[in-house]
């Protein structure tokens, strides 16, 4: 799973006490409560449109086996492009860069 995906500019996140995660789109007023994996997962996209250490980091954390985590994350991401709050990266734009 290697897509090169950017979250959406005016997107904003508000984290909550247990780690989870409100992200707020402006556009359509949408409100989008994620949980704490979520939150990472939301977060490592902000560093880089490809993170490549994520199923490592979320094995770290998390006691589930491999395919679990590969699984769940290809899903979470899928729901996330849905939303529209995840993007593709514009390869023209990012080789501006």
């Amino acid at each position: 799973m290697n897509p090169r995906l950017t979250r959406k500019a005016d997107v904003t996140s508000e984290v909550l006490p247990d780690g989870s995660m409100v992200l707020f789109d402006p556009t359509n007023m949408m409100a989008y409560p994620i949980t704490a994996s979520g939150a990472v997962i939301w977060e490592a996209y902000g560093s880089s449109p490809v993170p490549v250490r994520l199923v490592e980091d979320l094995l770290s954390v998390y006691d589930a086996p491999r395919e679990i985590v590969e699984r769940d994350l290809r899903a979470f991401v899928s729901h996330l492009l849905e939303f529209g709050i995840l993007l593709p990266v514009n390869e023209d734009e990012a080789v501006r860069r």
